[in-house]
């Protein structure tokens, strides 16, 4: 069973309002400000290649790794069932083929409940973690649009197979500035690893309490 694409993040539309007030009386903007200045941010890989995006993803492959074993294994017995009708397809009964022809049945629903369960949980585990990576996102790119006289960012990524931007000359994409300032102001911490055991180490036996004196408290 192949596993799922993780964080399939949605592309999201930033437009960021950079300086452009107008002088009194004069059409020309500020300088290093350009109402007219686009850039170009591809969302979606700048939020799956931020150091918490990597972290993320990595987290929920581990946190729904034993589901899909589980579905494996389920995936397995009814590959099994199946061969099993066509070893005995001459040979078995009407009744045992019935019998494991509802056994598969009932094989496949199950785990049509288990993927029906993983998609859910995962695609809340996604929705959390593009949440808050998108929220900061956002505080990242006005900063950065404001700071270089940017009009308008738009969002370069394919939206449910569109090519929004057909066009966008590398020196007006500013994903990778973005996801370096992001893992700069939100840096991860990589997770502890568990302590070692070393070999034949056991558990120190739990402490008993003091047994009483017969008669007399103790002391």
């Amino acid at each position: 069973m192949k596993n799922r694409a993780i964080l399939p993040w949605v592309a999201l539309a930033l437009l960021c309002a950079a300086p452009a007030v107008k002088a009194q009386g004069s059409t020309s903007s500020p300088p290093g400000s350009n109402a007219n200045k686009i850039a170009v941010i591809r969302t979606g890989d700048a939020m799956r290649s931020t150091a918490e995006g990597k972290q993320a993803s990595a987290e929920i492959q581990s946190k729904f790794a034993p589901n899909r074993a589980d579905m494996e294994k389920v995936q397995k017995e009814i590959e099994d069932v199946d061969k099993q009708l066509q070893a005995c397809a001459n040979t078995c009964s009407d009744e045992e083929k019935a019998r494991k022809q509802a056994q598969g049945v009932q094989y496949q629903r199950k785990l049509q409940r288990m993927q029906d369960e993983y998609n859910d949980e995962v695609a809340a585990a996604e929705n959390d973690a593009a949440g808050r990576i998108v929220t900061r996102m956002m505080q990242i790119v006005t900063r950065y649009a404001q700071d270089n006289g940017f009009g308008v960012v738009i969002d370069g990524s394919n939206q449910q197979g569109m090519q929004v931007v057909l066009f966008a000359a590398p020196q007006v994409d500013i994903t990778n500035d973005i996801v370096k300032q992001y893992d700069q102001q939100f840096p991860v911490r990589p997770a502890a690893a568990p302590a070692p055991k070393l070999p034949g180490q056991q558990q120190p036996p739990a402490q008993q309490p003091p047994a009483k004196r017969p008669g007399g408290n103790n002391q």
